[in-house]
């Protein structure tokens, strides 16, 4: 008898020391998340300095670009009055053009005409030799001016031509710098409005990087402060020779029988990565098929050692199952069950509250302190 009540004293203390080394399992592991973000958020703060020197950069070839389009503009202003000008001058000169045009091909007629005298009509007018001789040199003298005016006409002309011609093609040069400054300041600007939503996605990660350290940290405060009191509870409850043994098999021989103990759909499965912490699921999120009230049940036969409101988890039970199985069951708005309550299997033991913001219901299966993938244990 003695060594049957030894026996059941041994294992009570060694259900309440797996349950300690569960939570101090759970510490160390918080420890090792709140280093792991420790190095993304120092990640993140080089990234977000080096984006930050980046847009000083971009910021100042903007100024830079800004500068020459200011110095393009004001040189086309100019160069279009220039034009302007030259618009009119050409203007003036197609007229005068036009009029000389006339005036030239009367001069050559009449140059031609007088290149080729009439020398018997000459003859005839002059009373002598002297006065013949005195025209011809009048006549050389007349046609050496029209000559040179005519040839003065032409490059004026020509100069007027070639000038405006110049002109053009500067402002044309101009004109197409200035529109490869616009693009540049365009592609620049573009660059620079990138790397402004990453250095803001950057720091919202910091920022959320930096709640998720202080939330785990008191996490992890107040799970070291639960583990004393349960290891208190687990000496008190060795001097009882009290535990709890299932009816029929035991837990481990639940594999694929059991029912979820909220009727939904699982939104994030066992070991998947949490944003924005990064932390692997430890259990499974369900969001119920319904909107309002859901039943929370046990989903095996067990005893209720956890009943209460933990930071991260909400309303709280935790059920022991025997064997080193226990179930948690986070989220709740009624806990039906206190600590010490012996609960049947599928028995209801919370009440869920699925509502569109809030979190959504949360369970792990848990054995010998490590949790486990409730996917093999669940009926499919």
């Amino acid at each position: 008898m003695r060594f049957l009540q030894f026996l059941i004293i041994l294992l009570i203390c060694s259900t309440h020391s797996s349950l300690a080394q569960n939570y101090d399992n759970q510490a160390k592991k918080l420890e090792s998340e709140i280093k792991r973000i420790q190095k993304l958020q120092e990640k993140d703060r080089k990234n977000q300095a080096k984006i930050r020197q980046q847009l000083k950069k971009t910021n100042q070839e903007l100024k830079t670009v800004g500068s020459k389009l200011n110095s393009l503009d004001k040189d086309l202003k100019n160069q279009e009055e220039l034009v302007s000008k030259l618009e009119k001058q050409r203007i003036k000169n197609q007229s005068i053009t036009a009029g000389s045009k006339d005036i030239l091909t009367a001069l050559i007629v009449q140059y031609s005409k007088q290149q080729k005298p009439n020398l018997l009509q000459m003859l005839l007018s002059q009373s002598n030799s002297d006065e013949f001789d005195r025209q011809q040199v009048y006549l050389k003298y007349f046609t050496l001016a029209r000559q040179q005016q005519i040839n003065k006409l032409r490059i004026s002309l020509q100069n007027a031509e070639s000038t405006n011609k110049e002109y053009e093609q500067r402002q044309k040069k101009l004109q197409e710098q200035y529109q490869k400054q616009v693009k540049l300041q365009k592609e620049i600007a573009q660059q620079n409005n990138k790397k402004s939503k990453l250095l803001k996605k950057i720091e919202t990660g910091i920022a959320e990087k930096s709640t998720t350290i202080k939330k785990l940290k008191a996490d992890k405060k107040r799970l070291s402060a639960l583990i004393k009191r349960l290891e208190e509870k687990r000496k008190a409850t060795a001097k009882t020779n009290q535990e709890f043994v299932p009816a029929k098999g035991g837990f481990s021989k639940q594999k694929g029988r059991l029912l979820l103990p909220v009727s939904g759909k699982v939104i994030v499965a066992y070991g998947q990565k949490q944003w924005p912490s990064g932390i692997r699921s430890n259990g499974i999120q369900l969001k119920a098929k319904q909107s309002g009230r859901n039943t929370v049940r046990a989903i095996y036969e067990g005893r209720v050692i956890f009943s209460n409101w933990l930071k991260g988890f909400g309303n709280l039970i935790i059920i022991e199952h025997g064997g080193g199985f226990m179930s948690l069951y986070g989220h709740n708005q009624i806990l039906n069950k206190k600590e010490g309550d012996i609960v049947a299997a599928r028995e209801t033991v919370a009440t869920f509250n699925q509502q569109g913001n809030q979190a959504n219901f949360y369970f792990e299966i848990r054995r010998q302190g490590k949790p486990i993938n409730p996917k093999t244990w669940l009926r499919k």
